[in-house]
Protein backbone atom coordinates (compact mmCIF):
# COMPACT_ATOMS: atom_id res chain seq x y z
CA UNK A 1 0.00 0.00 0.00
CA UNK A 2 2.98 2.04 1.29
CA UNK A 3 4.71 1.49 -2.38
CA UNK A 4 1.89 1.92 -4.48
CA UNK A 5 1.23 6.04 -2.27
CA UNK A 6 4.99 6.26 -3.66
CA UNK A 7 4.80 5.09 -7.18
CA UNK A 8 1.50 7.28 -7.52
CA UNK A 9 3.76 9.98 -5.68
CA UNK A 10 6.84 10.23 -8.11
CA UNK A 11 4.65 9.68 -10.92
CA UNK A 12 2.55 12.65 -10.50
CA UNK A 13 5.35 14.78 -9.46
CA UNK A 14 7.57 13.39 -13.18
CA UNK A 15 4.02 14.89 -14.62
CA UNK A 16 4.23 18.20 -13.41
CA UNK A 17 8.15 18.50 -13.50
CA UNK A 18 7.06 17.82 -17.55
CA UNK A 19 4.29 19.60 -17.97
CA UNK A 20 5.93 22.79 -15.75
CA UNK A 21 8.69 22.31 -18.85
CA UNK A 22 5.94 22.50 -21.51
CA UNK A 23 4.66 26.27 -20.30
CA UNK A 24 5.15 28.93 -22.09
CA UNK A 25 3.74 31.22 -25.11
CA UNK A 26 1.63 29.78 -27.73
CA UNK A 27 4.84 28.90 -29.60
CA UNK A 28 5.49 25.80 -27.30
CA UNK A 29 3.21 23.66 -29.38
CA UNK A 30 5.67 20.45 -29.84
CA UNK A 31 6.67 19.64 -33.17
CA UNK A 32 4.60 16.58 -33.44
CA UNK A 33 1.90 18.10 -32.63
CA UNK A 34 -0.74 19.62 -35.28
CA UNK A 35 -2.09 22.96 -34.66
CA UNK A 36 -5.86 23.89 -36.28
CA UNK A 37 -7.29 26.81 -36.63
CA UNK A 38 -10.87 27.34 -35.72
CA UNK A 39 -12.83 26.20 -38.75
CA UNK A 40 -10.28 23.28 -39.41
CA UNK A 41 -11.07 22.04 -35.71
CA UNK A 42 -14.82 22.72 -35.98
CA UNK A 43 -14.92 20.25 -39.60
CA UNK A 44 -12.57 17.68 -36.97
CA UNK A 45 -15.59 18.13 -34.51
CA UNK A 46 -18.27 17.84 -36.87
CA UNK A 47 -16.59 14.46 -38.20
CA UNK A 48 -16.80 12.99 -34.65
CA UNK A 49 -12.83 13.49 -33.60
CA UNK A 50 -12.29 12.69 -29.96
CA UNK A 51 -12.20 15.93 -28.42
CA UNK A 52 -10.53 16.93 -24.92
CA UNK A 53 -11.48 19.93 -22.87
CA UNK A 54 -8.79 20.74 -20.87
CA UNK A 55 -9.83 24.00 -19.36
CA UNK A 56 -10.70 24.62 -15.47
CA UNK A 57 -13.48 23.16 -13.60
CA UNK A 58 -15.59 26.68 -14.00
CA UNK A 59 -14.93 26.96 -17.46
CA UNK A 60 -16.37 23.56 -18.37
CA UNK A 61 -19.29 24.41 -16.10
CA UNK A 62 -19.76 27.39 -17.87
CA UNK A 63 -20.06 25.67 -21.36
CA UNK A 64 -18.52 23.50 -23.26
CA UNK A 65 -18.06 21.29 -26.95
CA UNK A 66 -21.23 19.24 -27.23
CA UNK A 67 -19.82 15.19 -26.81
CA UNK A 68 -16.32 16.57 -25.15
CA UNK A 69 -14.42 15.02 -22.79
CA UNK A 70 -13.02 17.17 -19.64
CA UNK A 71 -9.98 16.54 -18.28
CA UNK A 72 -8.24 19.69 -16.59
CA UNK A 73 -4.71 19.77 -17.94
CA UNK A 74 -3.30 19.24 -14.46
CA UNK A 75 -5.13 16.15 -14.44
CA UNK A 76 -4.63 14.61 -17.68
CA UNK A 77 -1.26 12.43 -16.61
CA UNK A 78 -3.43 10.77 -13.69
CA UNK A 79 -6.55 10.89 -16.06
CA UNK A 80 -5.39 9.58 -18.75
CA UNK A 81 -5.51 5.51 -18.56
CA UNK A 82 -8.99 5.56 -17.83
CA UNK A 83 -9.99 7.49 -20.61
CA UNK A 84 -9.28 4.14 -22.50
CA UNK A 85 -8.59 6.46 -25.71
CA UNK A 86 -6.54 4.69 -28.65
CA UNK A 87 -3.29 6.11 -29.06
CA UNK A 88 -3.32 5.99 -32.65
CA UNK A 89 -6.76 7.50 -33.17
CA UNK A 90 -6.81 11.39 -34.08
CA UNK A 91 -7.84 13.56 -30.61
CA UNK A 92 -8.30 17.30 -30.51
CA UNK A 93 -7.31 19.28 -27.47
CA UNK A 94 -8.84 22.82 -26.81
CA UNK A 95 -8.81 25.34 -23.94
CA UNK A 96 -9.20 29.04 -23.76
CA UNK A 97 -6.40 29.92 -26.19
CA UNK A 98 -4.19 27.51 -26.55
CA UNK A 99 -1.34 27.04 -23.91
CA UNK A 100 -2.82 24.53 -21.54
CA UNK A 101 -4.16 22.19 -24.61
CA UNK A 102 -0.84 22.46 -25.97
CA UNK A 103 0.73 21.41 -22.02
CA UNK A 104 -1.81 18.53 -22.35
CA UNK A 105 -0.33 17.49 -26.21
CA UNK A 106 2.87 17.18 -24.64
CA UNK A 107 1.44 14.81 -22.46
CA UNK A 108 -0.09 12.41 -24.77
CA UNK A 109 2.90 13.00 -27.07
CA UNK A 110 4.75 11.26 -24.22
CA UNK A 111 2.09 8.79 -23.14
CA UNK A 112 2.79 7.56 -27.37
CA UNK A 113 -0.42 9.43 -28.65
CA UNK A 114 0.87 9.89 -32.38
CA UNK A 115 -2.38 11.77 -34.21
CA UNK A 116 -2.97 15.42 -31.42
CA UNK A 117 -4.41 18.21 -32.48
CA UNK A 118 -4.57 21.63 -30.74
CA UNK A 119 -6.78 24.50 -31.45
CA UNK A 120 -4.29 27.40 -31.52
CA UNK A 121 -5.07 30.75 -31.83
CA UNK A 122 -8.29 30.02 -30.17
CA UNK A 123 -10.17 28.71 -27.71
CA UNK A 124 -13.66 27.62 -26.79
CA UNK A 125 -14.79 31.15 -27.56
CA UNK A 126 -14.20 31.05 -30.74
CA UNK A 127 -15.63 27.38 -31.50
CA UNK A 128 -18.81 28.33 -30.16
CA UNK A 129 -18.34 31.77 -32.24
CA UNK A 130 -17.66 29.85 -35.56
CA UNK A 131 -21.09 27.65 -34.55
CA UNK A 132 -20.02 24.74 -32.79
CA UNK A 133 -22.39 22.81 -30.84
CA UNK A 134 -21.92 23.49 -27.39
CA UNK A 135 -23.49 22.41 -23.92
CA UNK A 136 -23.61 23.24 -20.09
CA UNK A 137 -23.40 20.43 -17.46
CA UNK A 138 -26.75 19.85 -16.75
CA UNK A 139 -28.68 21.75 -19.11
CA UNK A 140 -31.22 19.73 -20.94
CA UNK A 141 -31.05 21.81 -24.14
CA UNK A 142 -27.39 22.83 -25.73
CA UNK A 143 -27.15 26.78 -26.38
CA UNK A 144 -26.60 26.55 -29.94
Amino acid sequence: MMATRRLRYWAALLAGLILCTACGSASDTPASVQQLGTQQAADAIARGVTTIDVRSEAEWAAGHVAGAQHVPVDAMSSTLPQLKLDPDAPVLLYCAAGGRASRAAETLRAAGFSRISVLKPGGFDTLRAAGVKTQQPGAGTPPN
